[in-house]
Formats: C-alpha cells, sequence, structure tokens
C-alpha cells in the first residue's frame, strides 16, 4: 500500500475516497442503521441522488459482509480444532496431549509453508493458519501451566476453551444476522419495496459468504423481503404476458 500512495496522484484519489466514505458513513448514520436504532430524519436518504443511494447500499453491504465473512472463517477453524481435540481425546492413553498438539502445531506450520513456497496460498487460507496455529500456541501454553495435572483434568480445560469460542462465534452470528435485519427493516421503511431494496438484495446475491451464512444460518427478514420481491417479479411478468395476449 505505501508503494501505491507514494504516488502522489494516487494518493490524492486515495485521500478523496477515504474523505467521502467517512463522510457518507457518518452523514447516513450506517453504524446507528445497522444496530436498529431510530433515524429520526429520513428526508436525508429519499431525497439523495441516486449515486449517494449506491453508496449507502455499498457501505450497508460492505459492513454485513465482513460479518459474513467472519462466520465462513470462525466455522472452518472451530471445525478444524474440534476435529483436533476429537483425536487428542481418542490418543490420550497412548500419547500426552502437548504431544498431540505439538505434532498438528508443526504439521499445520509445514503445510503453510509449502504452499506459501509453491504461491497456492491464498489471503483466506493465510488468514486461516494463523488464527489456528494462535489457538494452538494458547492450548499449549494452558497445558503447560497446568503441571502435574492428570490428561483428564488438561482436556477438560481444552474442552472449556473451545466452548467459550463457540459461543463466542454463535454471539456473533447472532449479531451479524440482526445487523441484516436492521438493515432490511430500514431500506424497507425508508424506500418500501423499490430498486433500492432490489439493488440491496443483489448485491448480497453476488456474494458467497453472504449465501453461505443466508444458507447454512438463515435469516427471517430476508426471506420475507426476497420472497414478496420474488411474487411481485412473477405478478408482474403475468401482467406483461396478459397485456401481450390482449393485443393479439
Amino acid at each position: 500500500m505505501a508503494e501505491y500512495l507514494a504516488d502522489e496522484e494516487v494518493a490524492k484519489d486515495f485521500a478523496l475516497y477515504y474523505d467521502l466514505y467517512c463522510k457518507y458513513r457518518e452523514i447516513y448514520h450506517v453504524p446507528d442503521i445497522l444496530a436498529g436504532k431510530e433515524i429520526k430524519d429520513v428526508s436525508l436518504f429519499v431525497q439523495a441522488p441516486f449515486d449517494e443511494k449506491i453508496s449507502l447500499l455499498s457501505l450497508l453491504v460492505e459492513a454485513l459482509q465482513n460479518g459474513f465473512y467472519r462466520y465462513k472463517q470462525e466455522q472452518k477453524e472451530q471445525e478444524h480444532i474440534f476435529g483436533l481435540l476429537k483425536k487428542a481425546k481418542e490418543k490420550m492413553q497412548e500419547l500426552p496431549l502437548e504431544q498431540v498438539l505439538g505434532q498438528e502445531e508443526r504439521t499445520l506450520e509445514q503445510q503453510r509453508k509449502r504452499a506459501k513456497e509453491a504461491k497456492m496460498l491464498s489471503k483466506d487460507q493465510e488468514k486461516r493458519y494463523a488464527h489456528l496455529l494462535t489457538t494452538l500456541s494458547e492450548y499449549l501454553k494452558l497445558l503447560q501451566e497446568q503441571g502435574q495435572a492428570s490428561e483428564e483434568e488438561k482436556f477438560g480445560l481444552l474442552k472449556t476453551a473451545f466452548q467459550e469460542k463457540e459461543e463466542a462465534r454463535k454471539k456473533d452470528v447472532e449479531e451479524t444476522g440482526k445487523m441484516l435485519s436492521n438493515a432490511l427493516h430500514f431500506l424497507g421503511e425508508v424506500f418500501g419495496e423499490g430498486q433500492e431494496l432490489l439493488l440491496f438484495l443483489s448485491e448480497l446475491s453476488k456474494s458467497k459468504y453472504a449465501l453461505a451464512f443466508l444458507s447454512e444460518v438463515g435469516n427471517e427478514t430476508y426471506s420475507q423481503y426476497n420472497q414478496y420481491l420474488l411474487l411481485q417479479d412473477q405478478k408482474k411478468s403475468l401482467q406483461e404476458e396478459l397485456r401481450a395476449q390482449m393485443e393479439l
């Protein structure tokens, strides 16, 4: 990033874009909309030029996209850790937990290194490796602090740590769902079932992370609005077909 911002023209364009981003985010109360807070003066949104409405929709989608992305990444990480803990428990009578986790840590590090050297490591994979290795490092530190505790006691601590992270993940998923519902309620109340809502839903459908969230977690508000627009589209198609037949 620094090398690009060193270019005066690029830096100027970036500064203008960032200023506009901050302006729209503040003026259009994006955090408040997502939090479900009451927006007293909605005339600002209704009277805004179309390009500014598009900017608002983009900011809402971008904020939600962060939550959808976290959902999928953290889900995969937790599934990996769950599988590892299951394997560690099965081997607990033969191998110390520290040895099993230590071997997994080394294996992951080797896999990451090989993928990086082969230039086959995506940004998502890099983040996942980093988070998994951090979790394993924390688990190993936790085990080392237990001294002469039994393997069963140590496993109980790992299980508790996993469950705490899972609870935090579920709360984040719930919060993302609420933010989506709040955004939809706001757009529906301010713009009705107009093109703004249609564009918003269309942008969501382009995101693989949003689609994963909606298909796996679901969102009642999204389903209601999406179903309504589908019915309206079918109604419009039938009306056009009827008019065409009457003109024959």
